[in-house]
């Protein structure tokens, strides 16, 4: 008999519901002889127990029942036969399959999976954004977990063991941006199939303006000649305009008008928002 390859591989992840007999490895041999062509299987070297079936007229191998051990290597050594009439033929080849035996049936799952959050754009590198905890009921690797942002986001980061989101740079409300989604994932240590969290944990963060900008008077200075008998709360020809880098959008940068105090401050007054200047005495 010749087999149909010089060397067969394979790899089974086997856990708590991994069937006995699911297959793994097909082997196959042909014998030109004619009528003493019919070949059976069998595995004639390489395991203990019982760890591996073969199908003896398919060649097909399968799990069979395992001890309970970790990682293995296995080298099969498997024997096609002919059925000759006065003496037997025979040829062999090399099976290696690897097992890991794995109960990561379970998908981690967050505990809490929106979050919406406020910082001020003063907030120090490192502030802390959120706290994300999963939990995997699988034992082991299989249920120990790792935390992976999806978003790609260089202004946080998420620490892959603790789960804990923090700042990495600086905020400016001025030049933006202003919001922020953060998304991310827990994943299981398993080492054959990591199964993921189904659903992300969602983090949406707000940057919070701060006053840091003093409002600031354009085309000054002003001057304008009036007459001594100018009426009372007649509108001069200056108005006043400032502004402030805070923006309009938040309340520290909308710019409010007063008269300071000193000589002539009580002769005028200012509408508090347009800027214009009237006679007041």
């Amino acid at each position: 008999p010749v087999f149909s390859r010089t060397r067969y591989e394979g790899g089974v992840d086997l856990s708590t519901t991994t069937p006995v007999g699911t297959a793994l490895v097909q082997v196959s041999a042909t014998d030109p002889d004619g009528r003493y062509n019919t070949l059976t299987y069998s595995i004639t070297a390489g395991q203990t127990n019982t760890e591996f079936t073969i199908n003896p007229a398919t060649g097909l191998i399968a799990n069979g029942a395992f001890a309970i051990f970790q990682t293995q290597n296995f080298t099969l050594t498997v024997t096609a036969t002919d059925n000759g009439v006065l003496f037997l033929r025979n040829t062999s080849v090399t099976v290696r399959i690897r097992v890991l035996r794995s109960e990561n049936v379970n998908n981690p799952v967050f505990n809490r999976v929106i979050f919406n959050v406020t910082i001020n754009e003063t907030a120090p590198i490192g502030t802390t954004i959120a706290q994300l905890n999963a939990s995997d009921r699988d034992a082991g690797e299989a249920g120990a977990i790792q935390y992976v942002q999806q978003s790609a986001l260089a202004e946080f980061a998420v620490d892959e063991s603790t789960g804990l989101v923090t700042t990495r740079v600086g905020f400016d409300y001025d030049s933006g941006p202003i919001v922020y989604y953060i998304l991310v994932v827990a994943r299981d240590r398993g080492v054959f199939r990591p199964r993921t969290s189904p659903i992300p944990a969602s983090i949406e963060v707000h940057i919070q303006n701060t006053n840091d900008h003093a409002p600031v008077f354009i085309l000054t200075p002003y001057r304008e000649t009036i007459r001594e008998d100018t009426p009372v709360d007649t509108a001069l020809g200056i108005r006043v305009l400032a502004l402030d880098a805070d923006g309009i959008d938040h309340r520290s940068g909308v710019v409010r008008y007063s008269i300071a105090t000193g000589p002539g401050s009580s002769d005028f007054t200012v509408d508090p928002v347009n800027g214009t200047v009237y006679v007041a005495q």
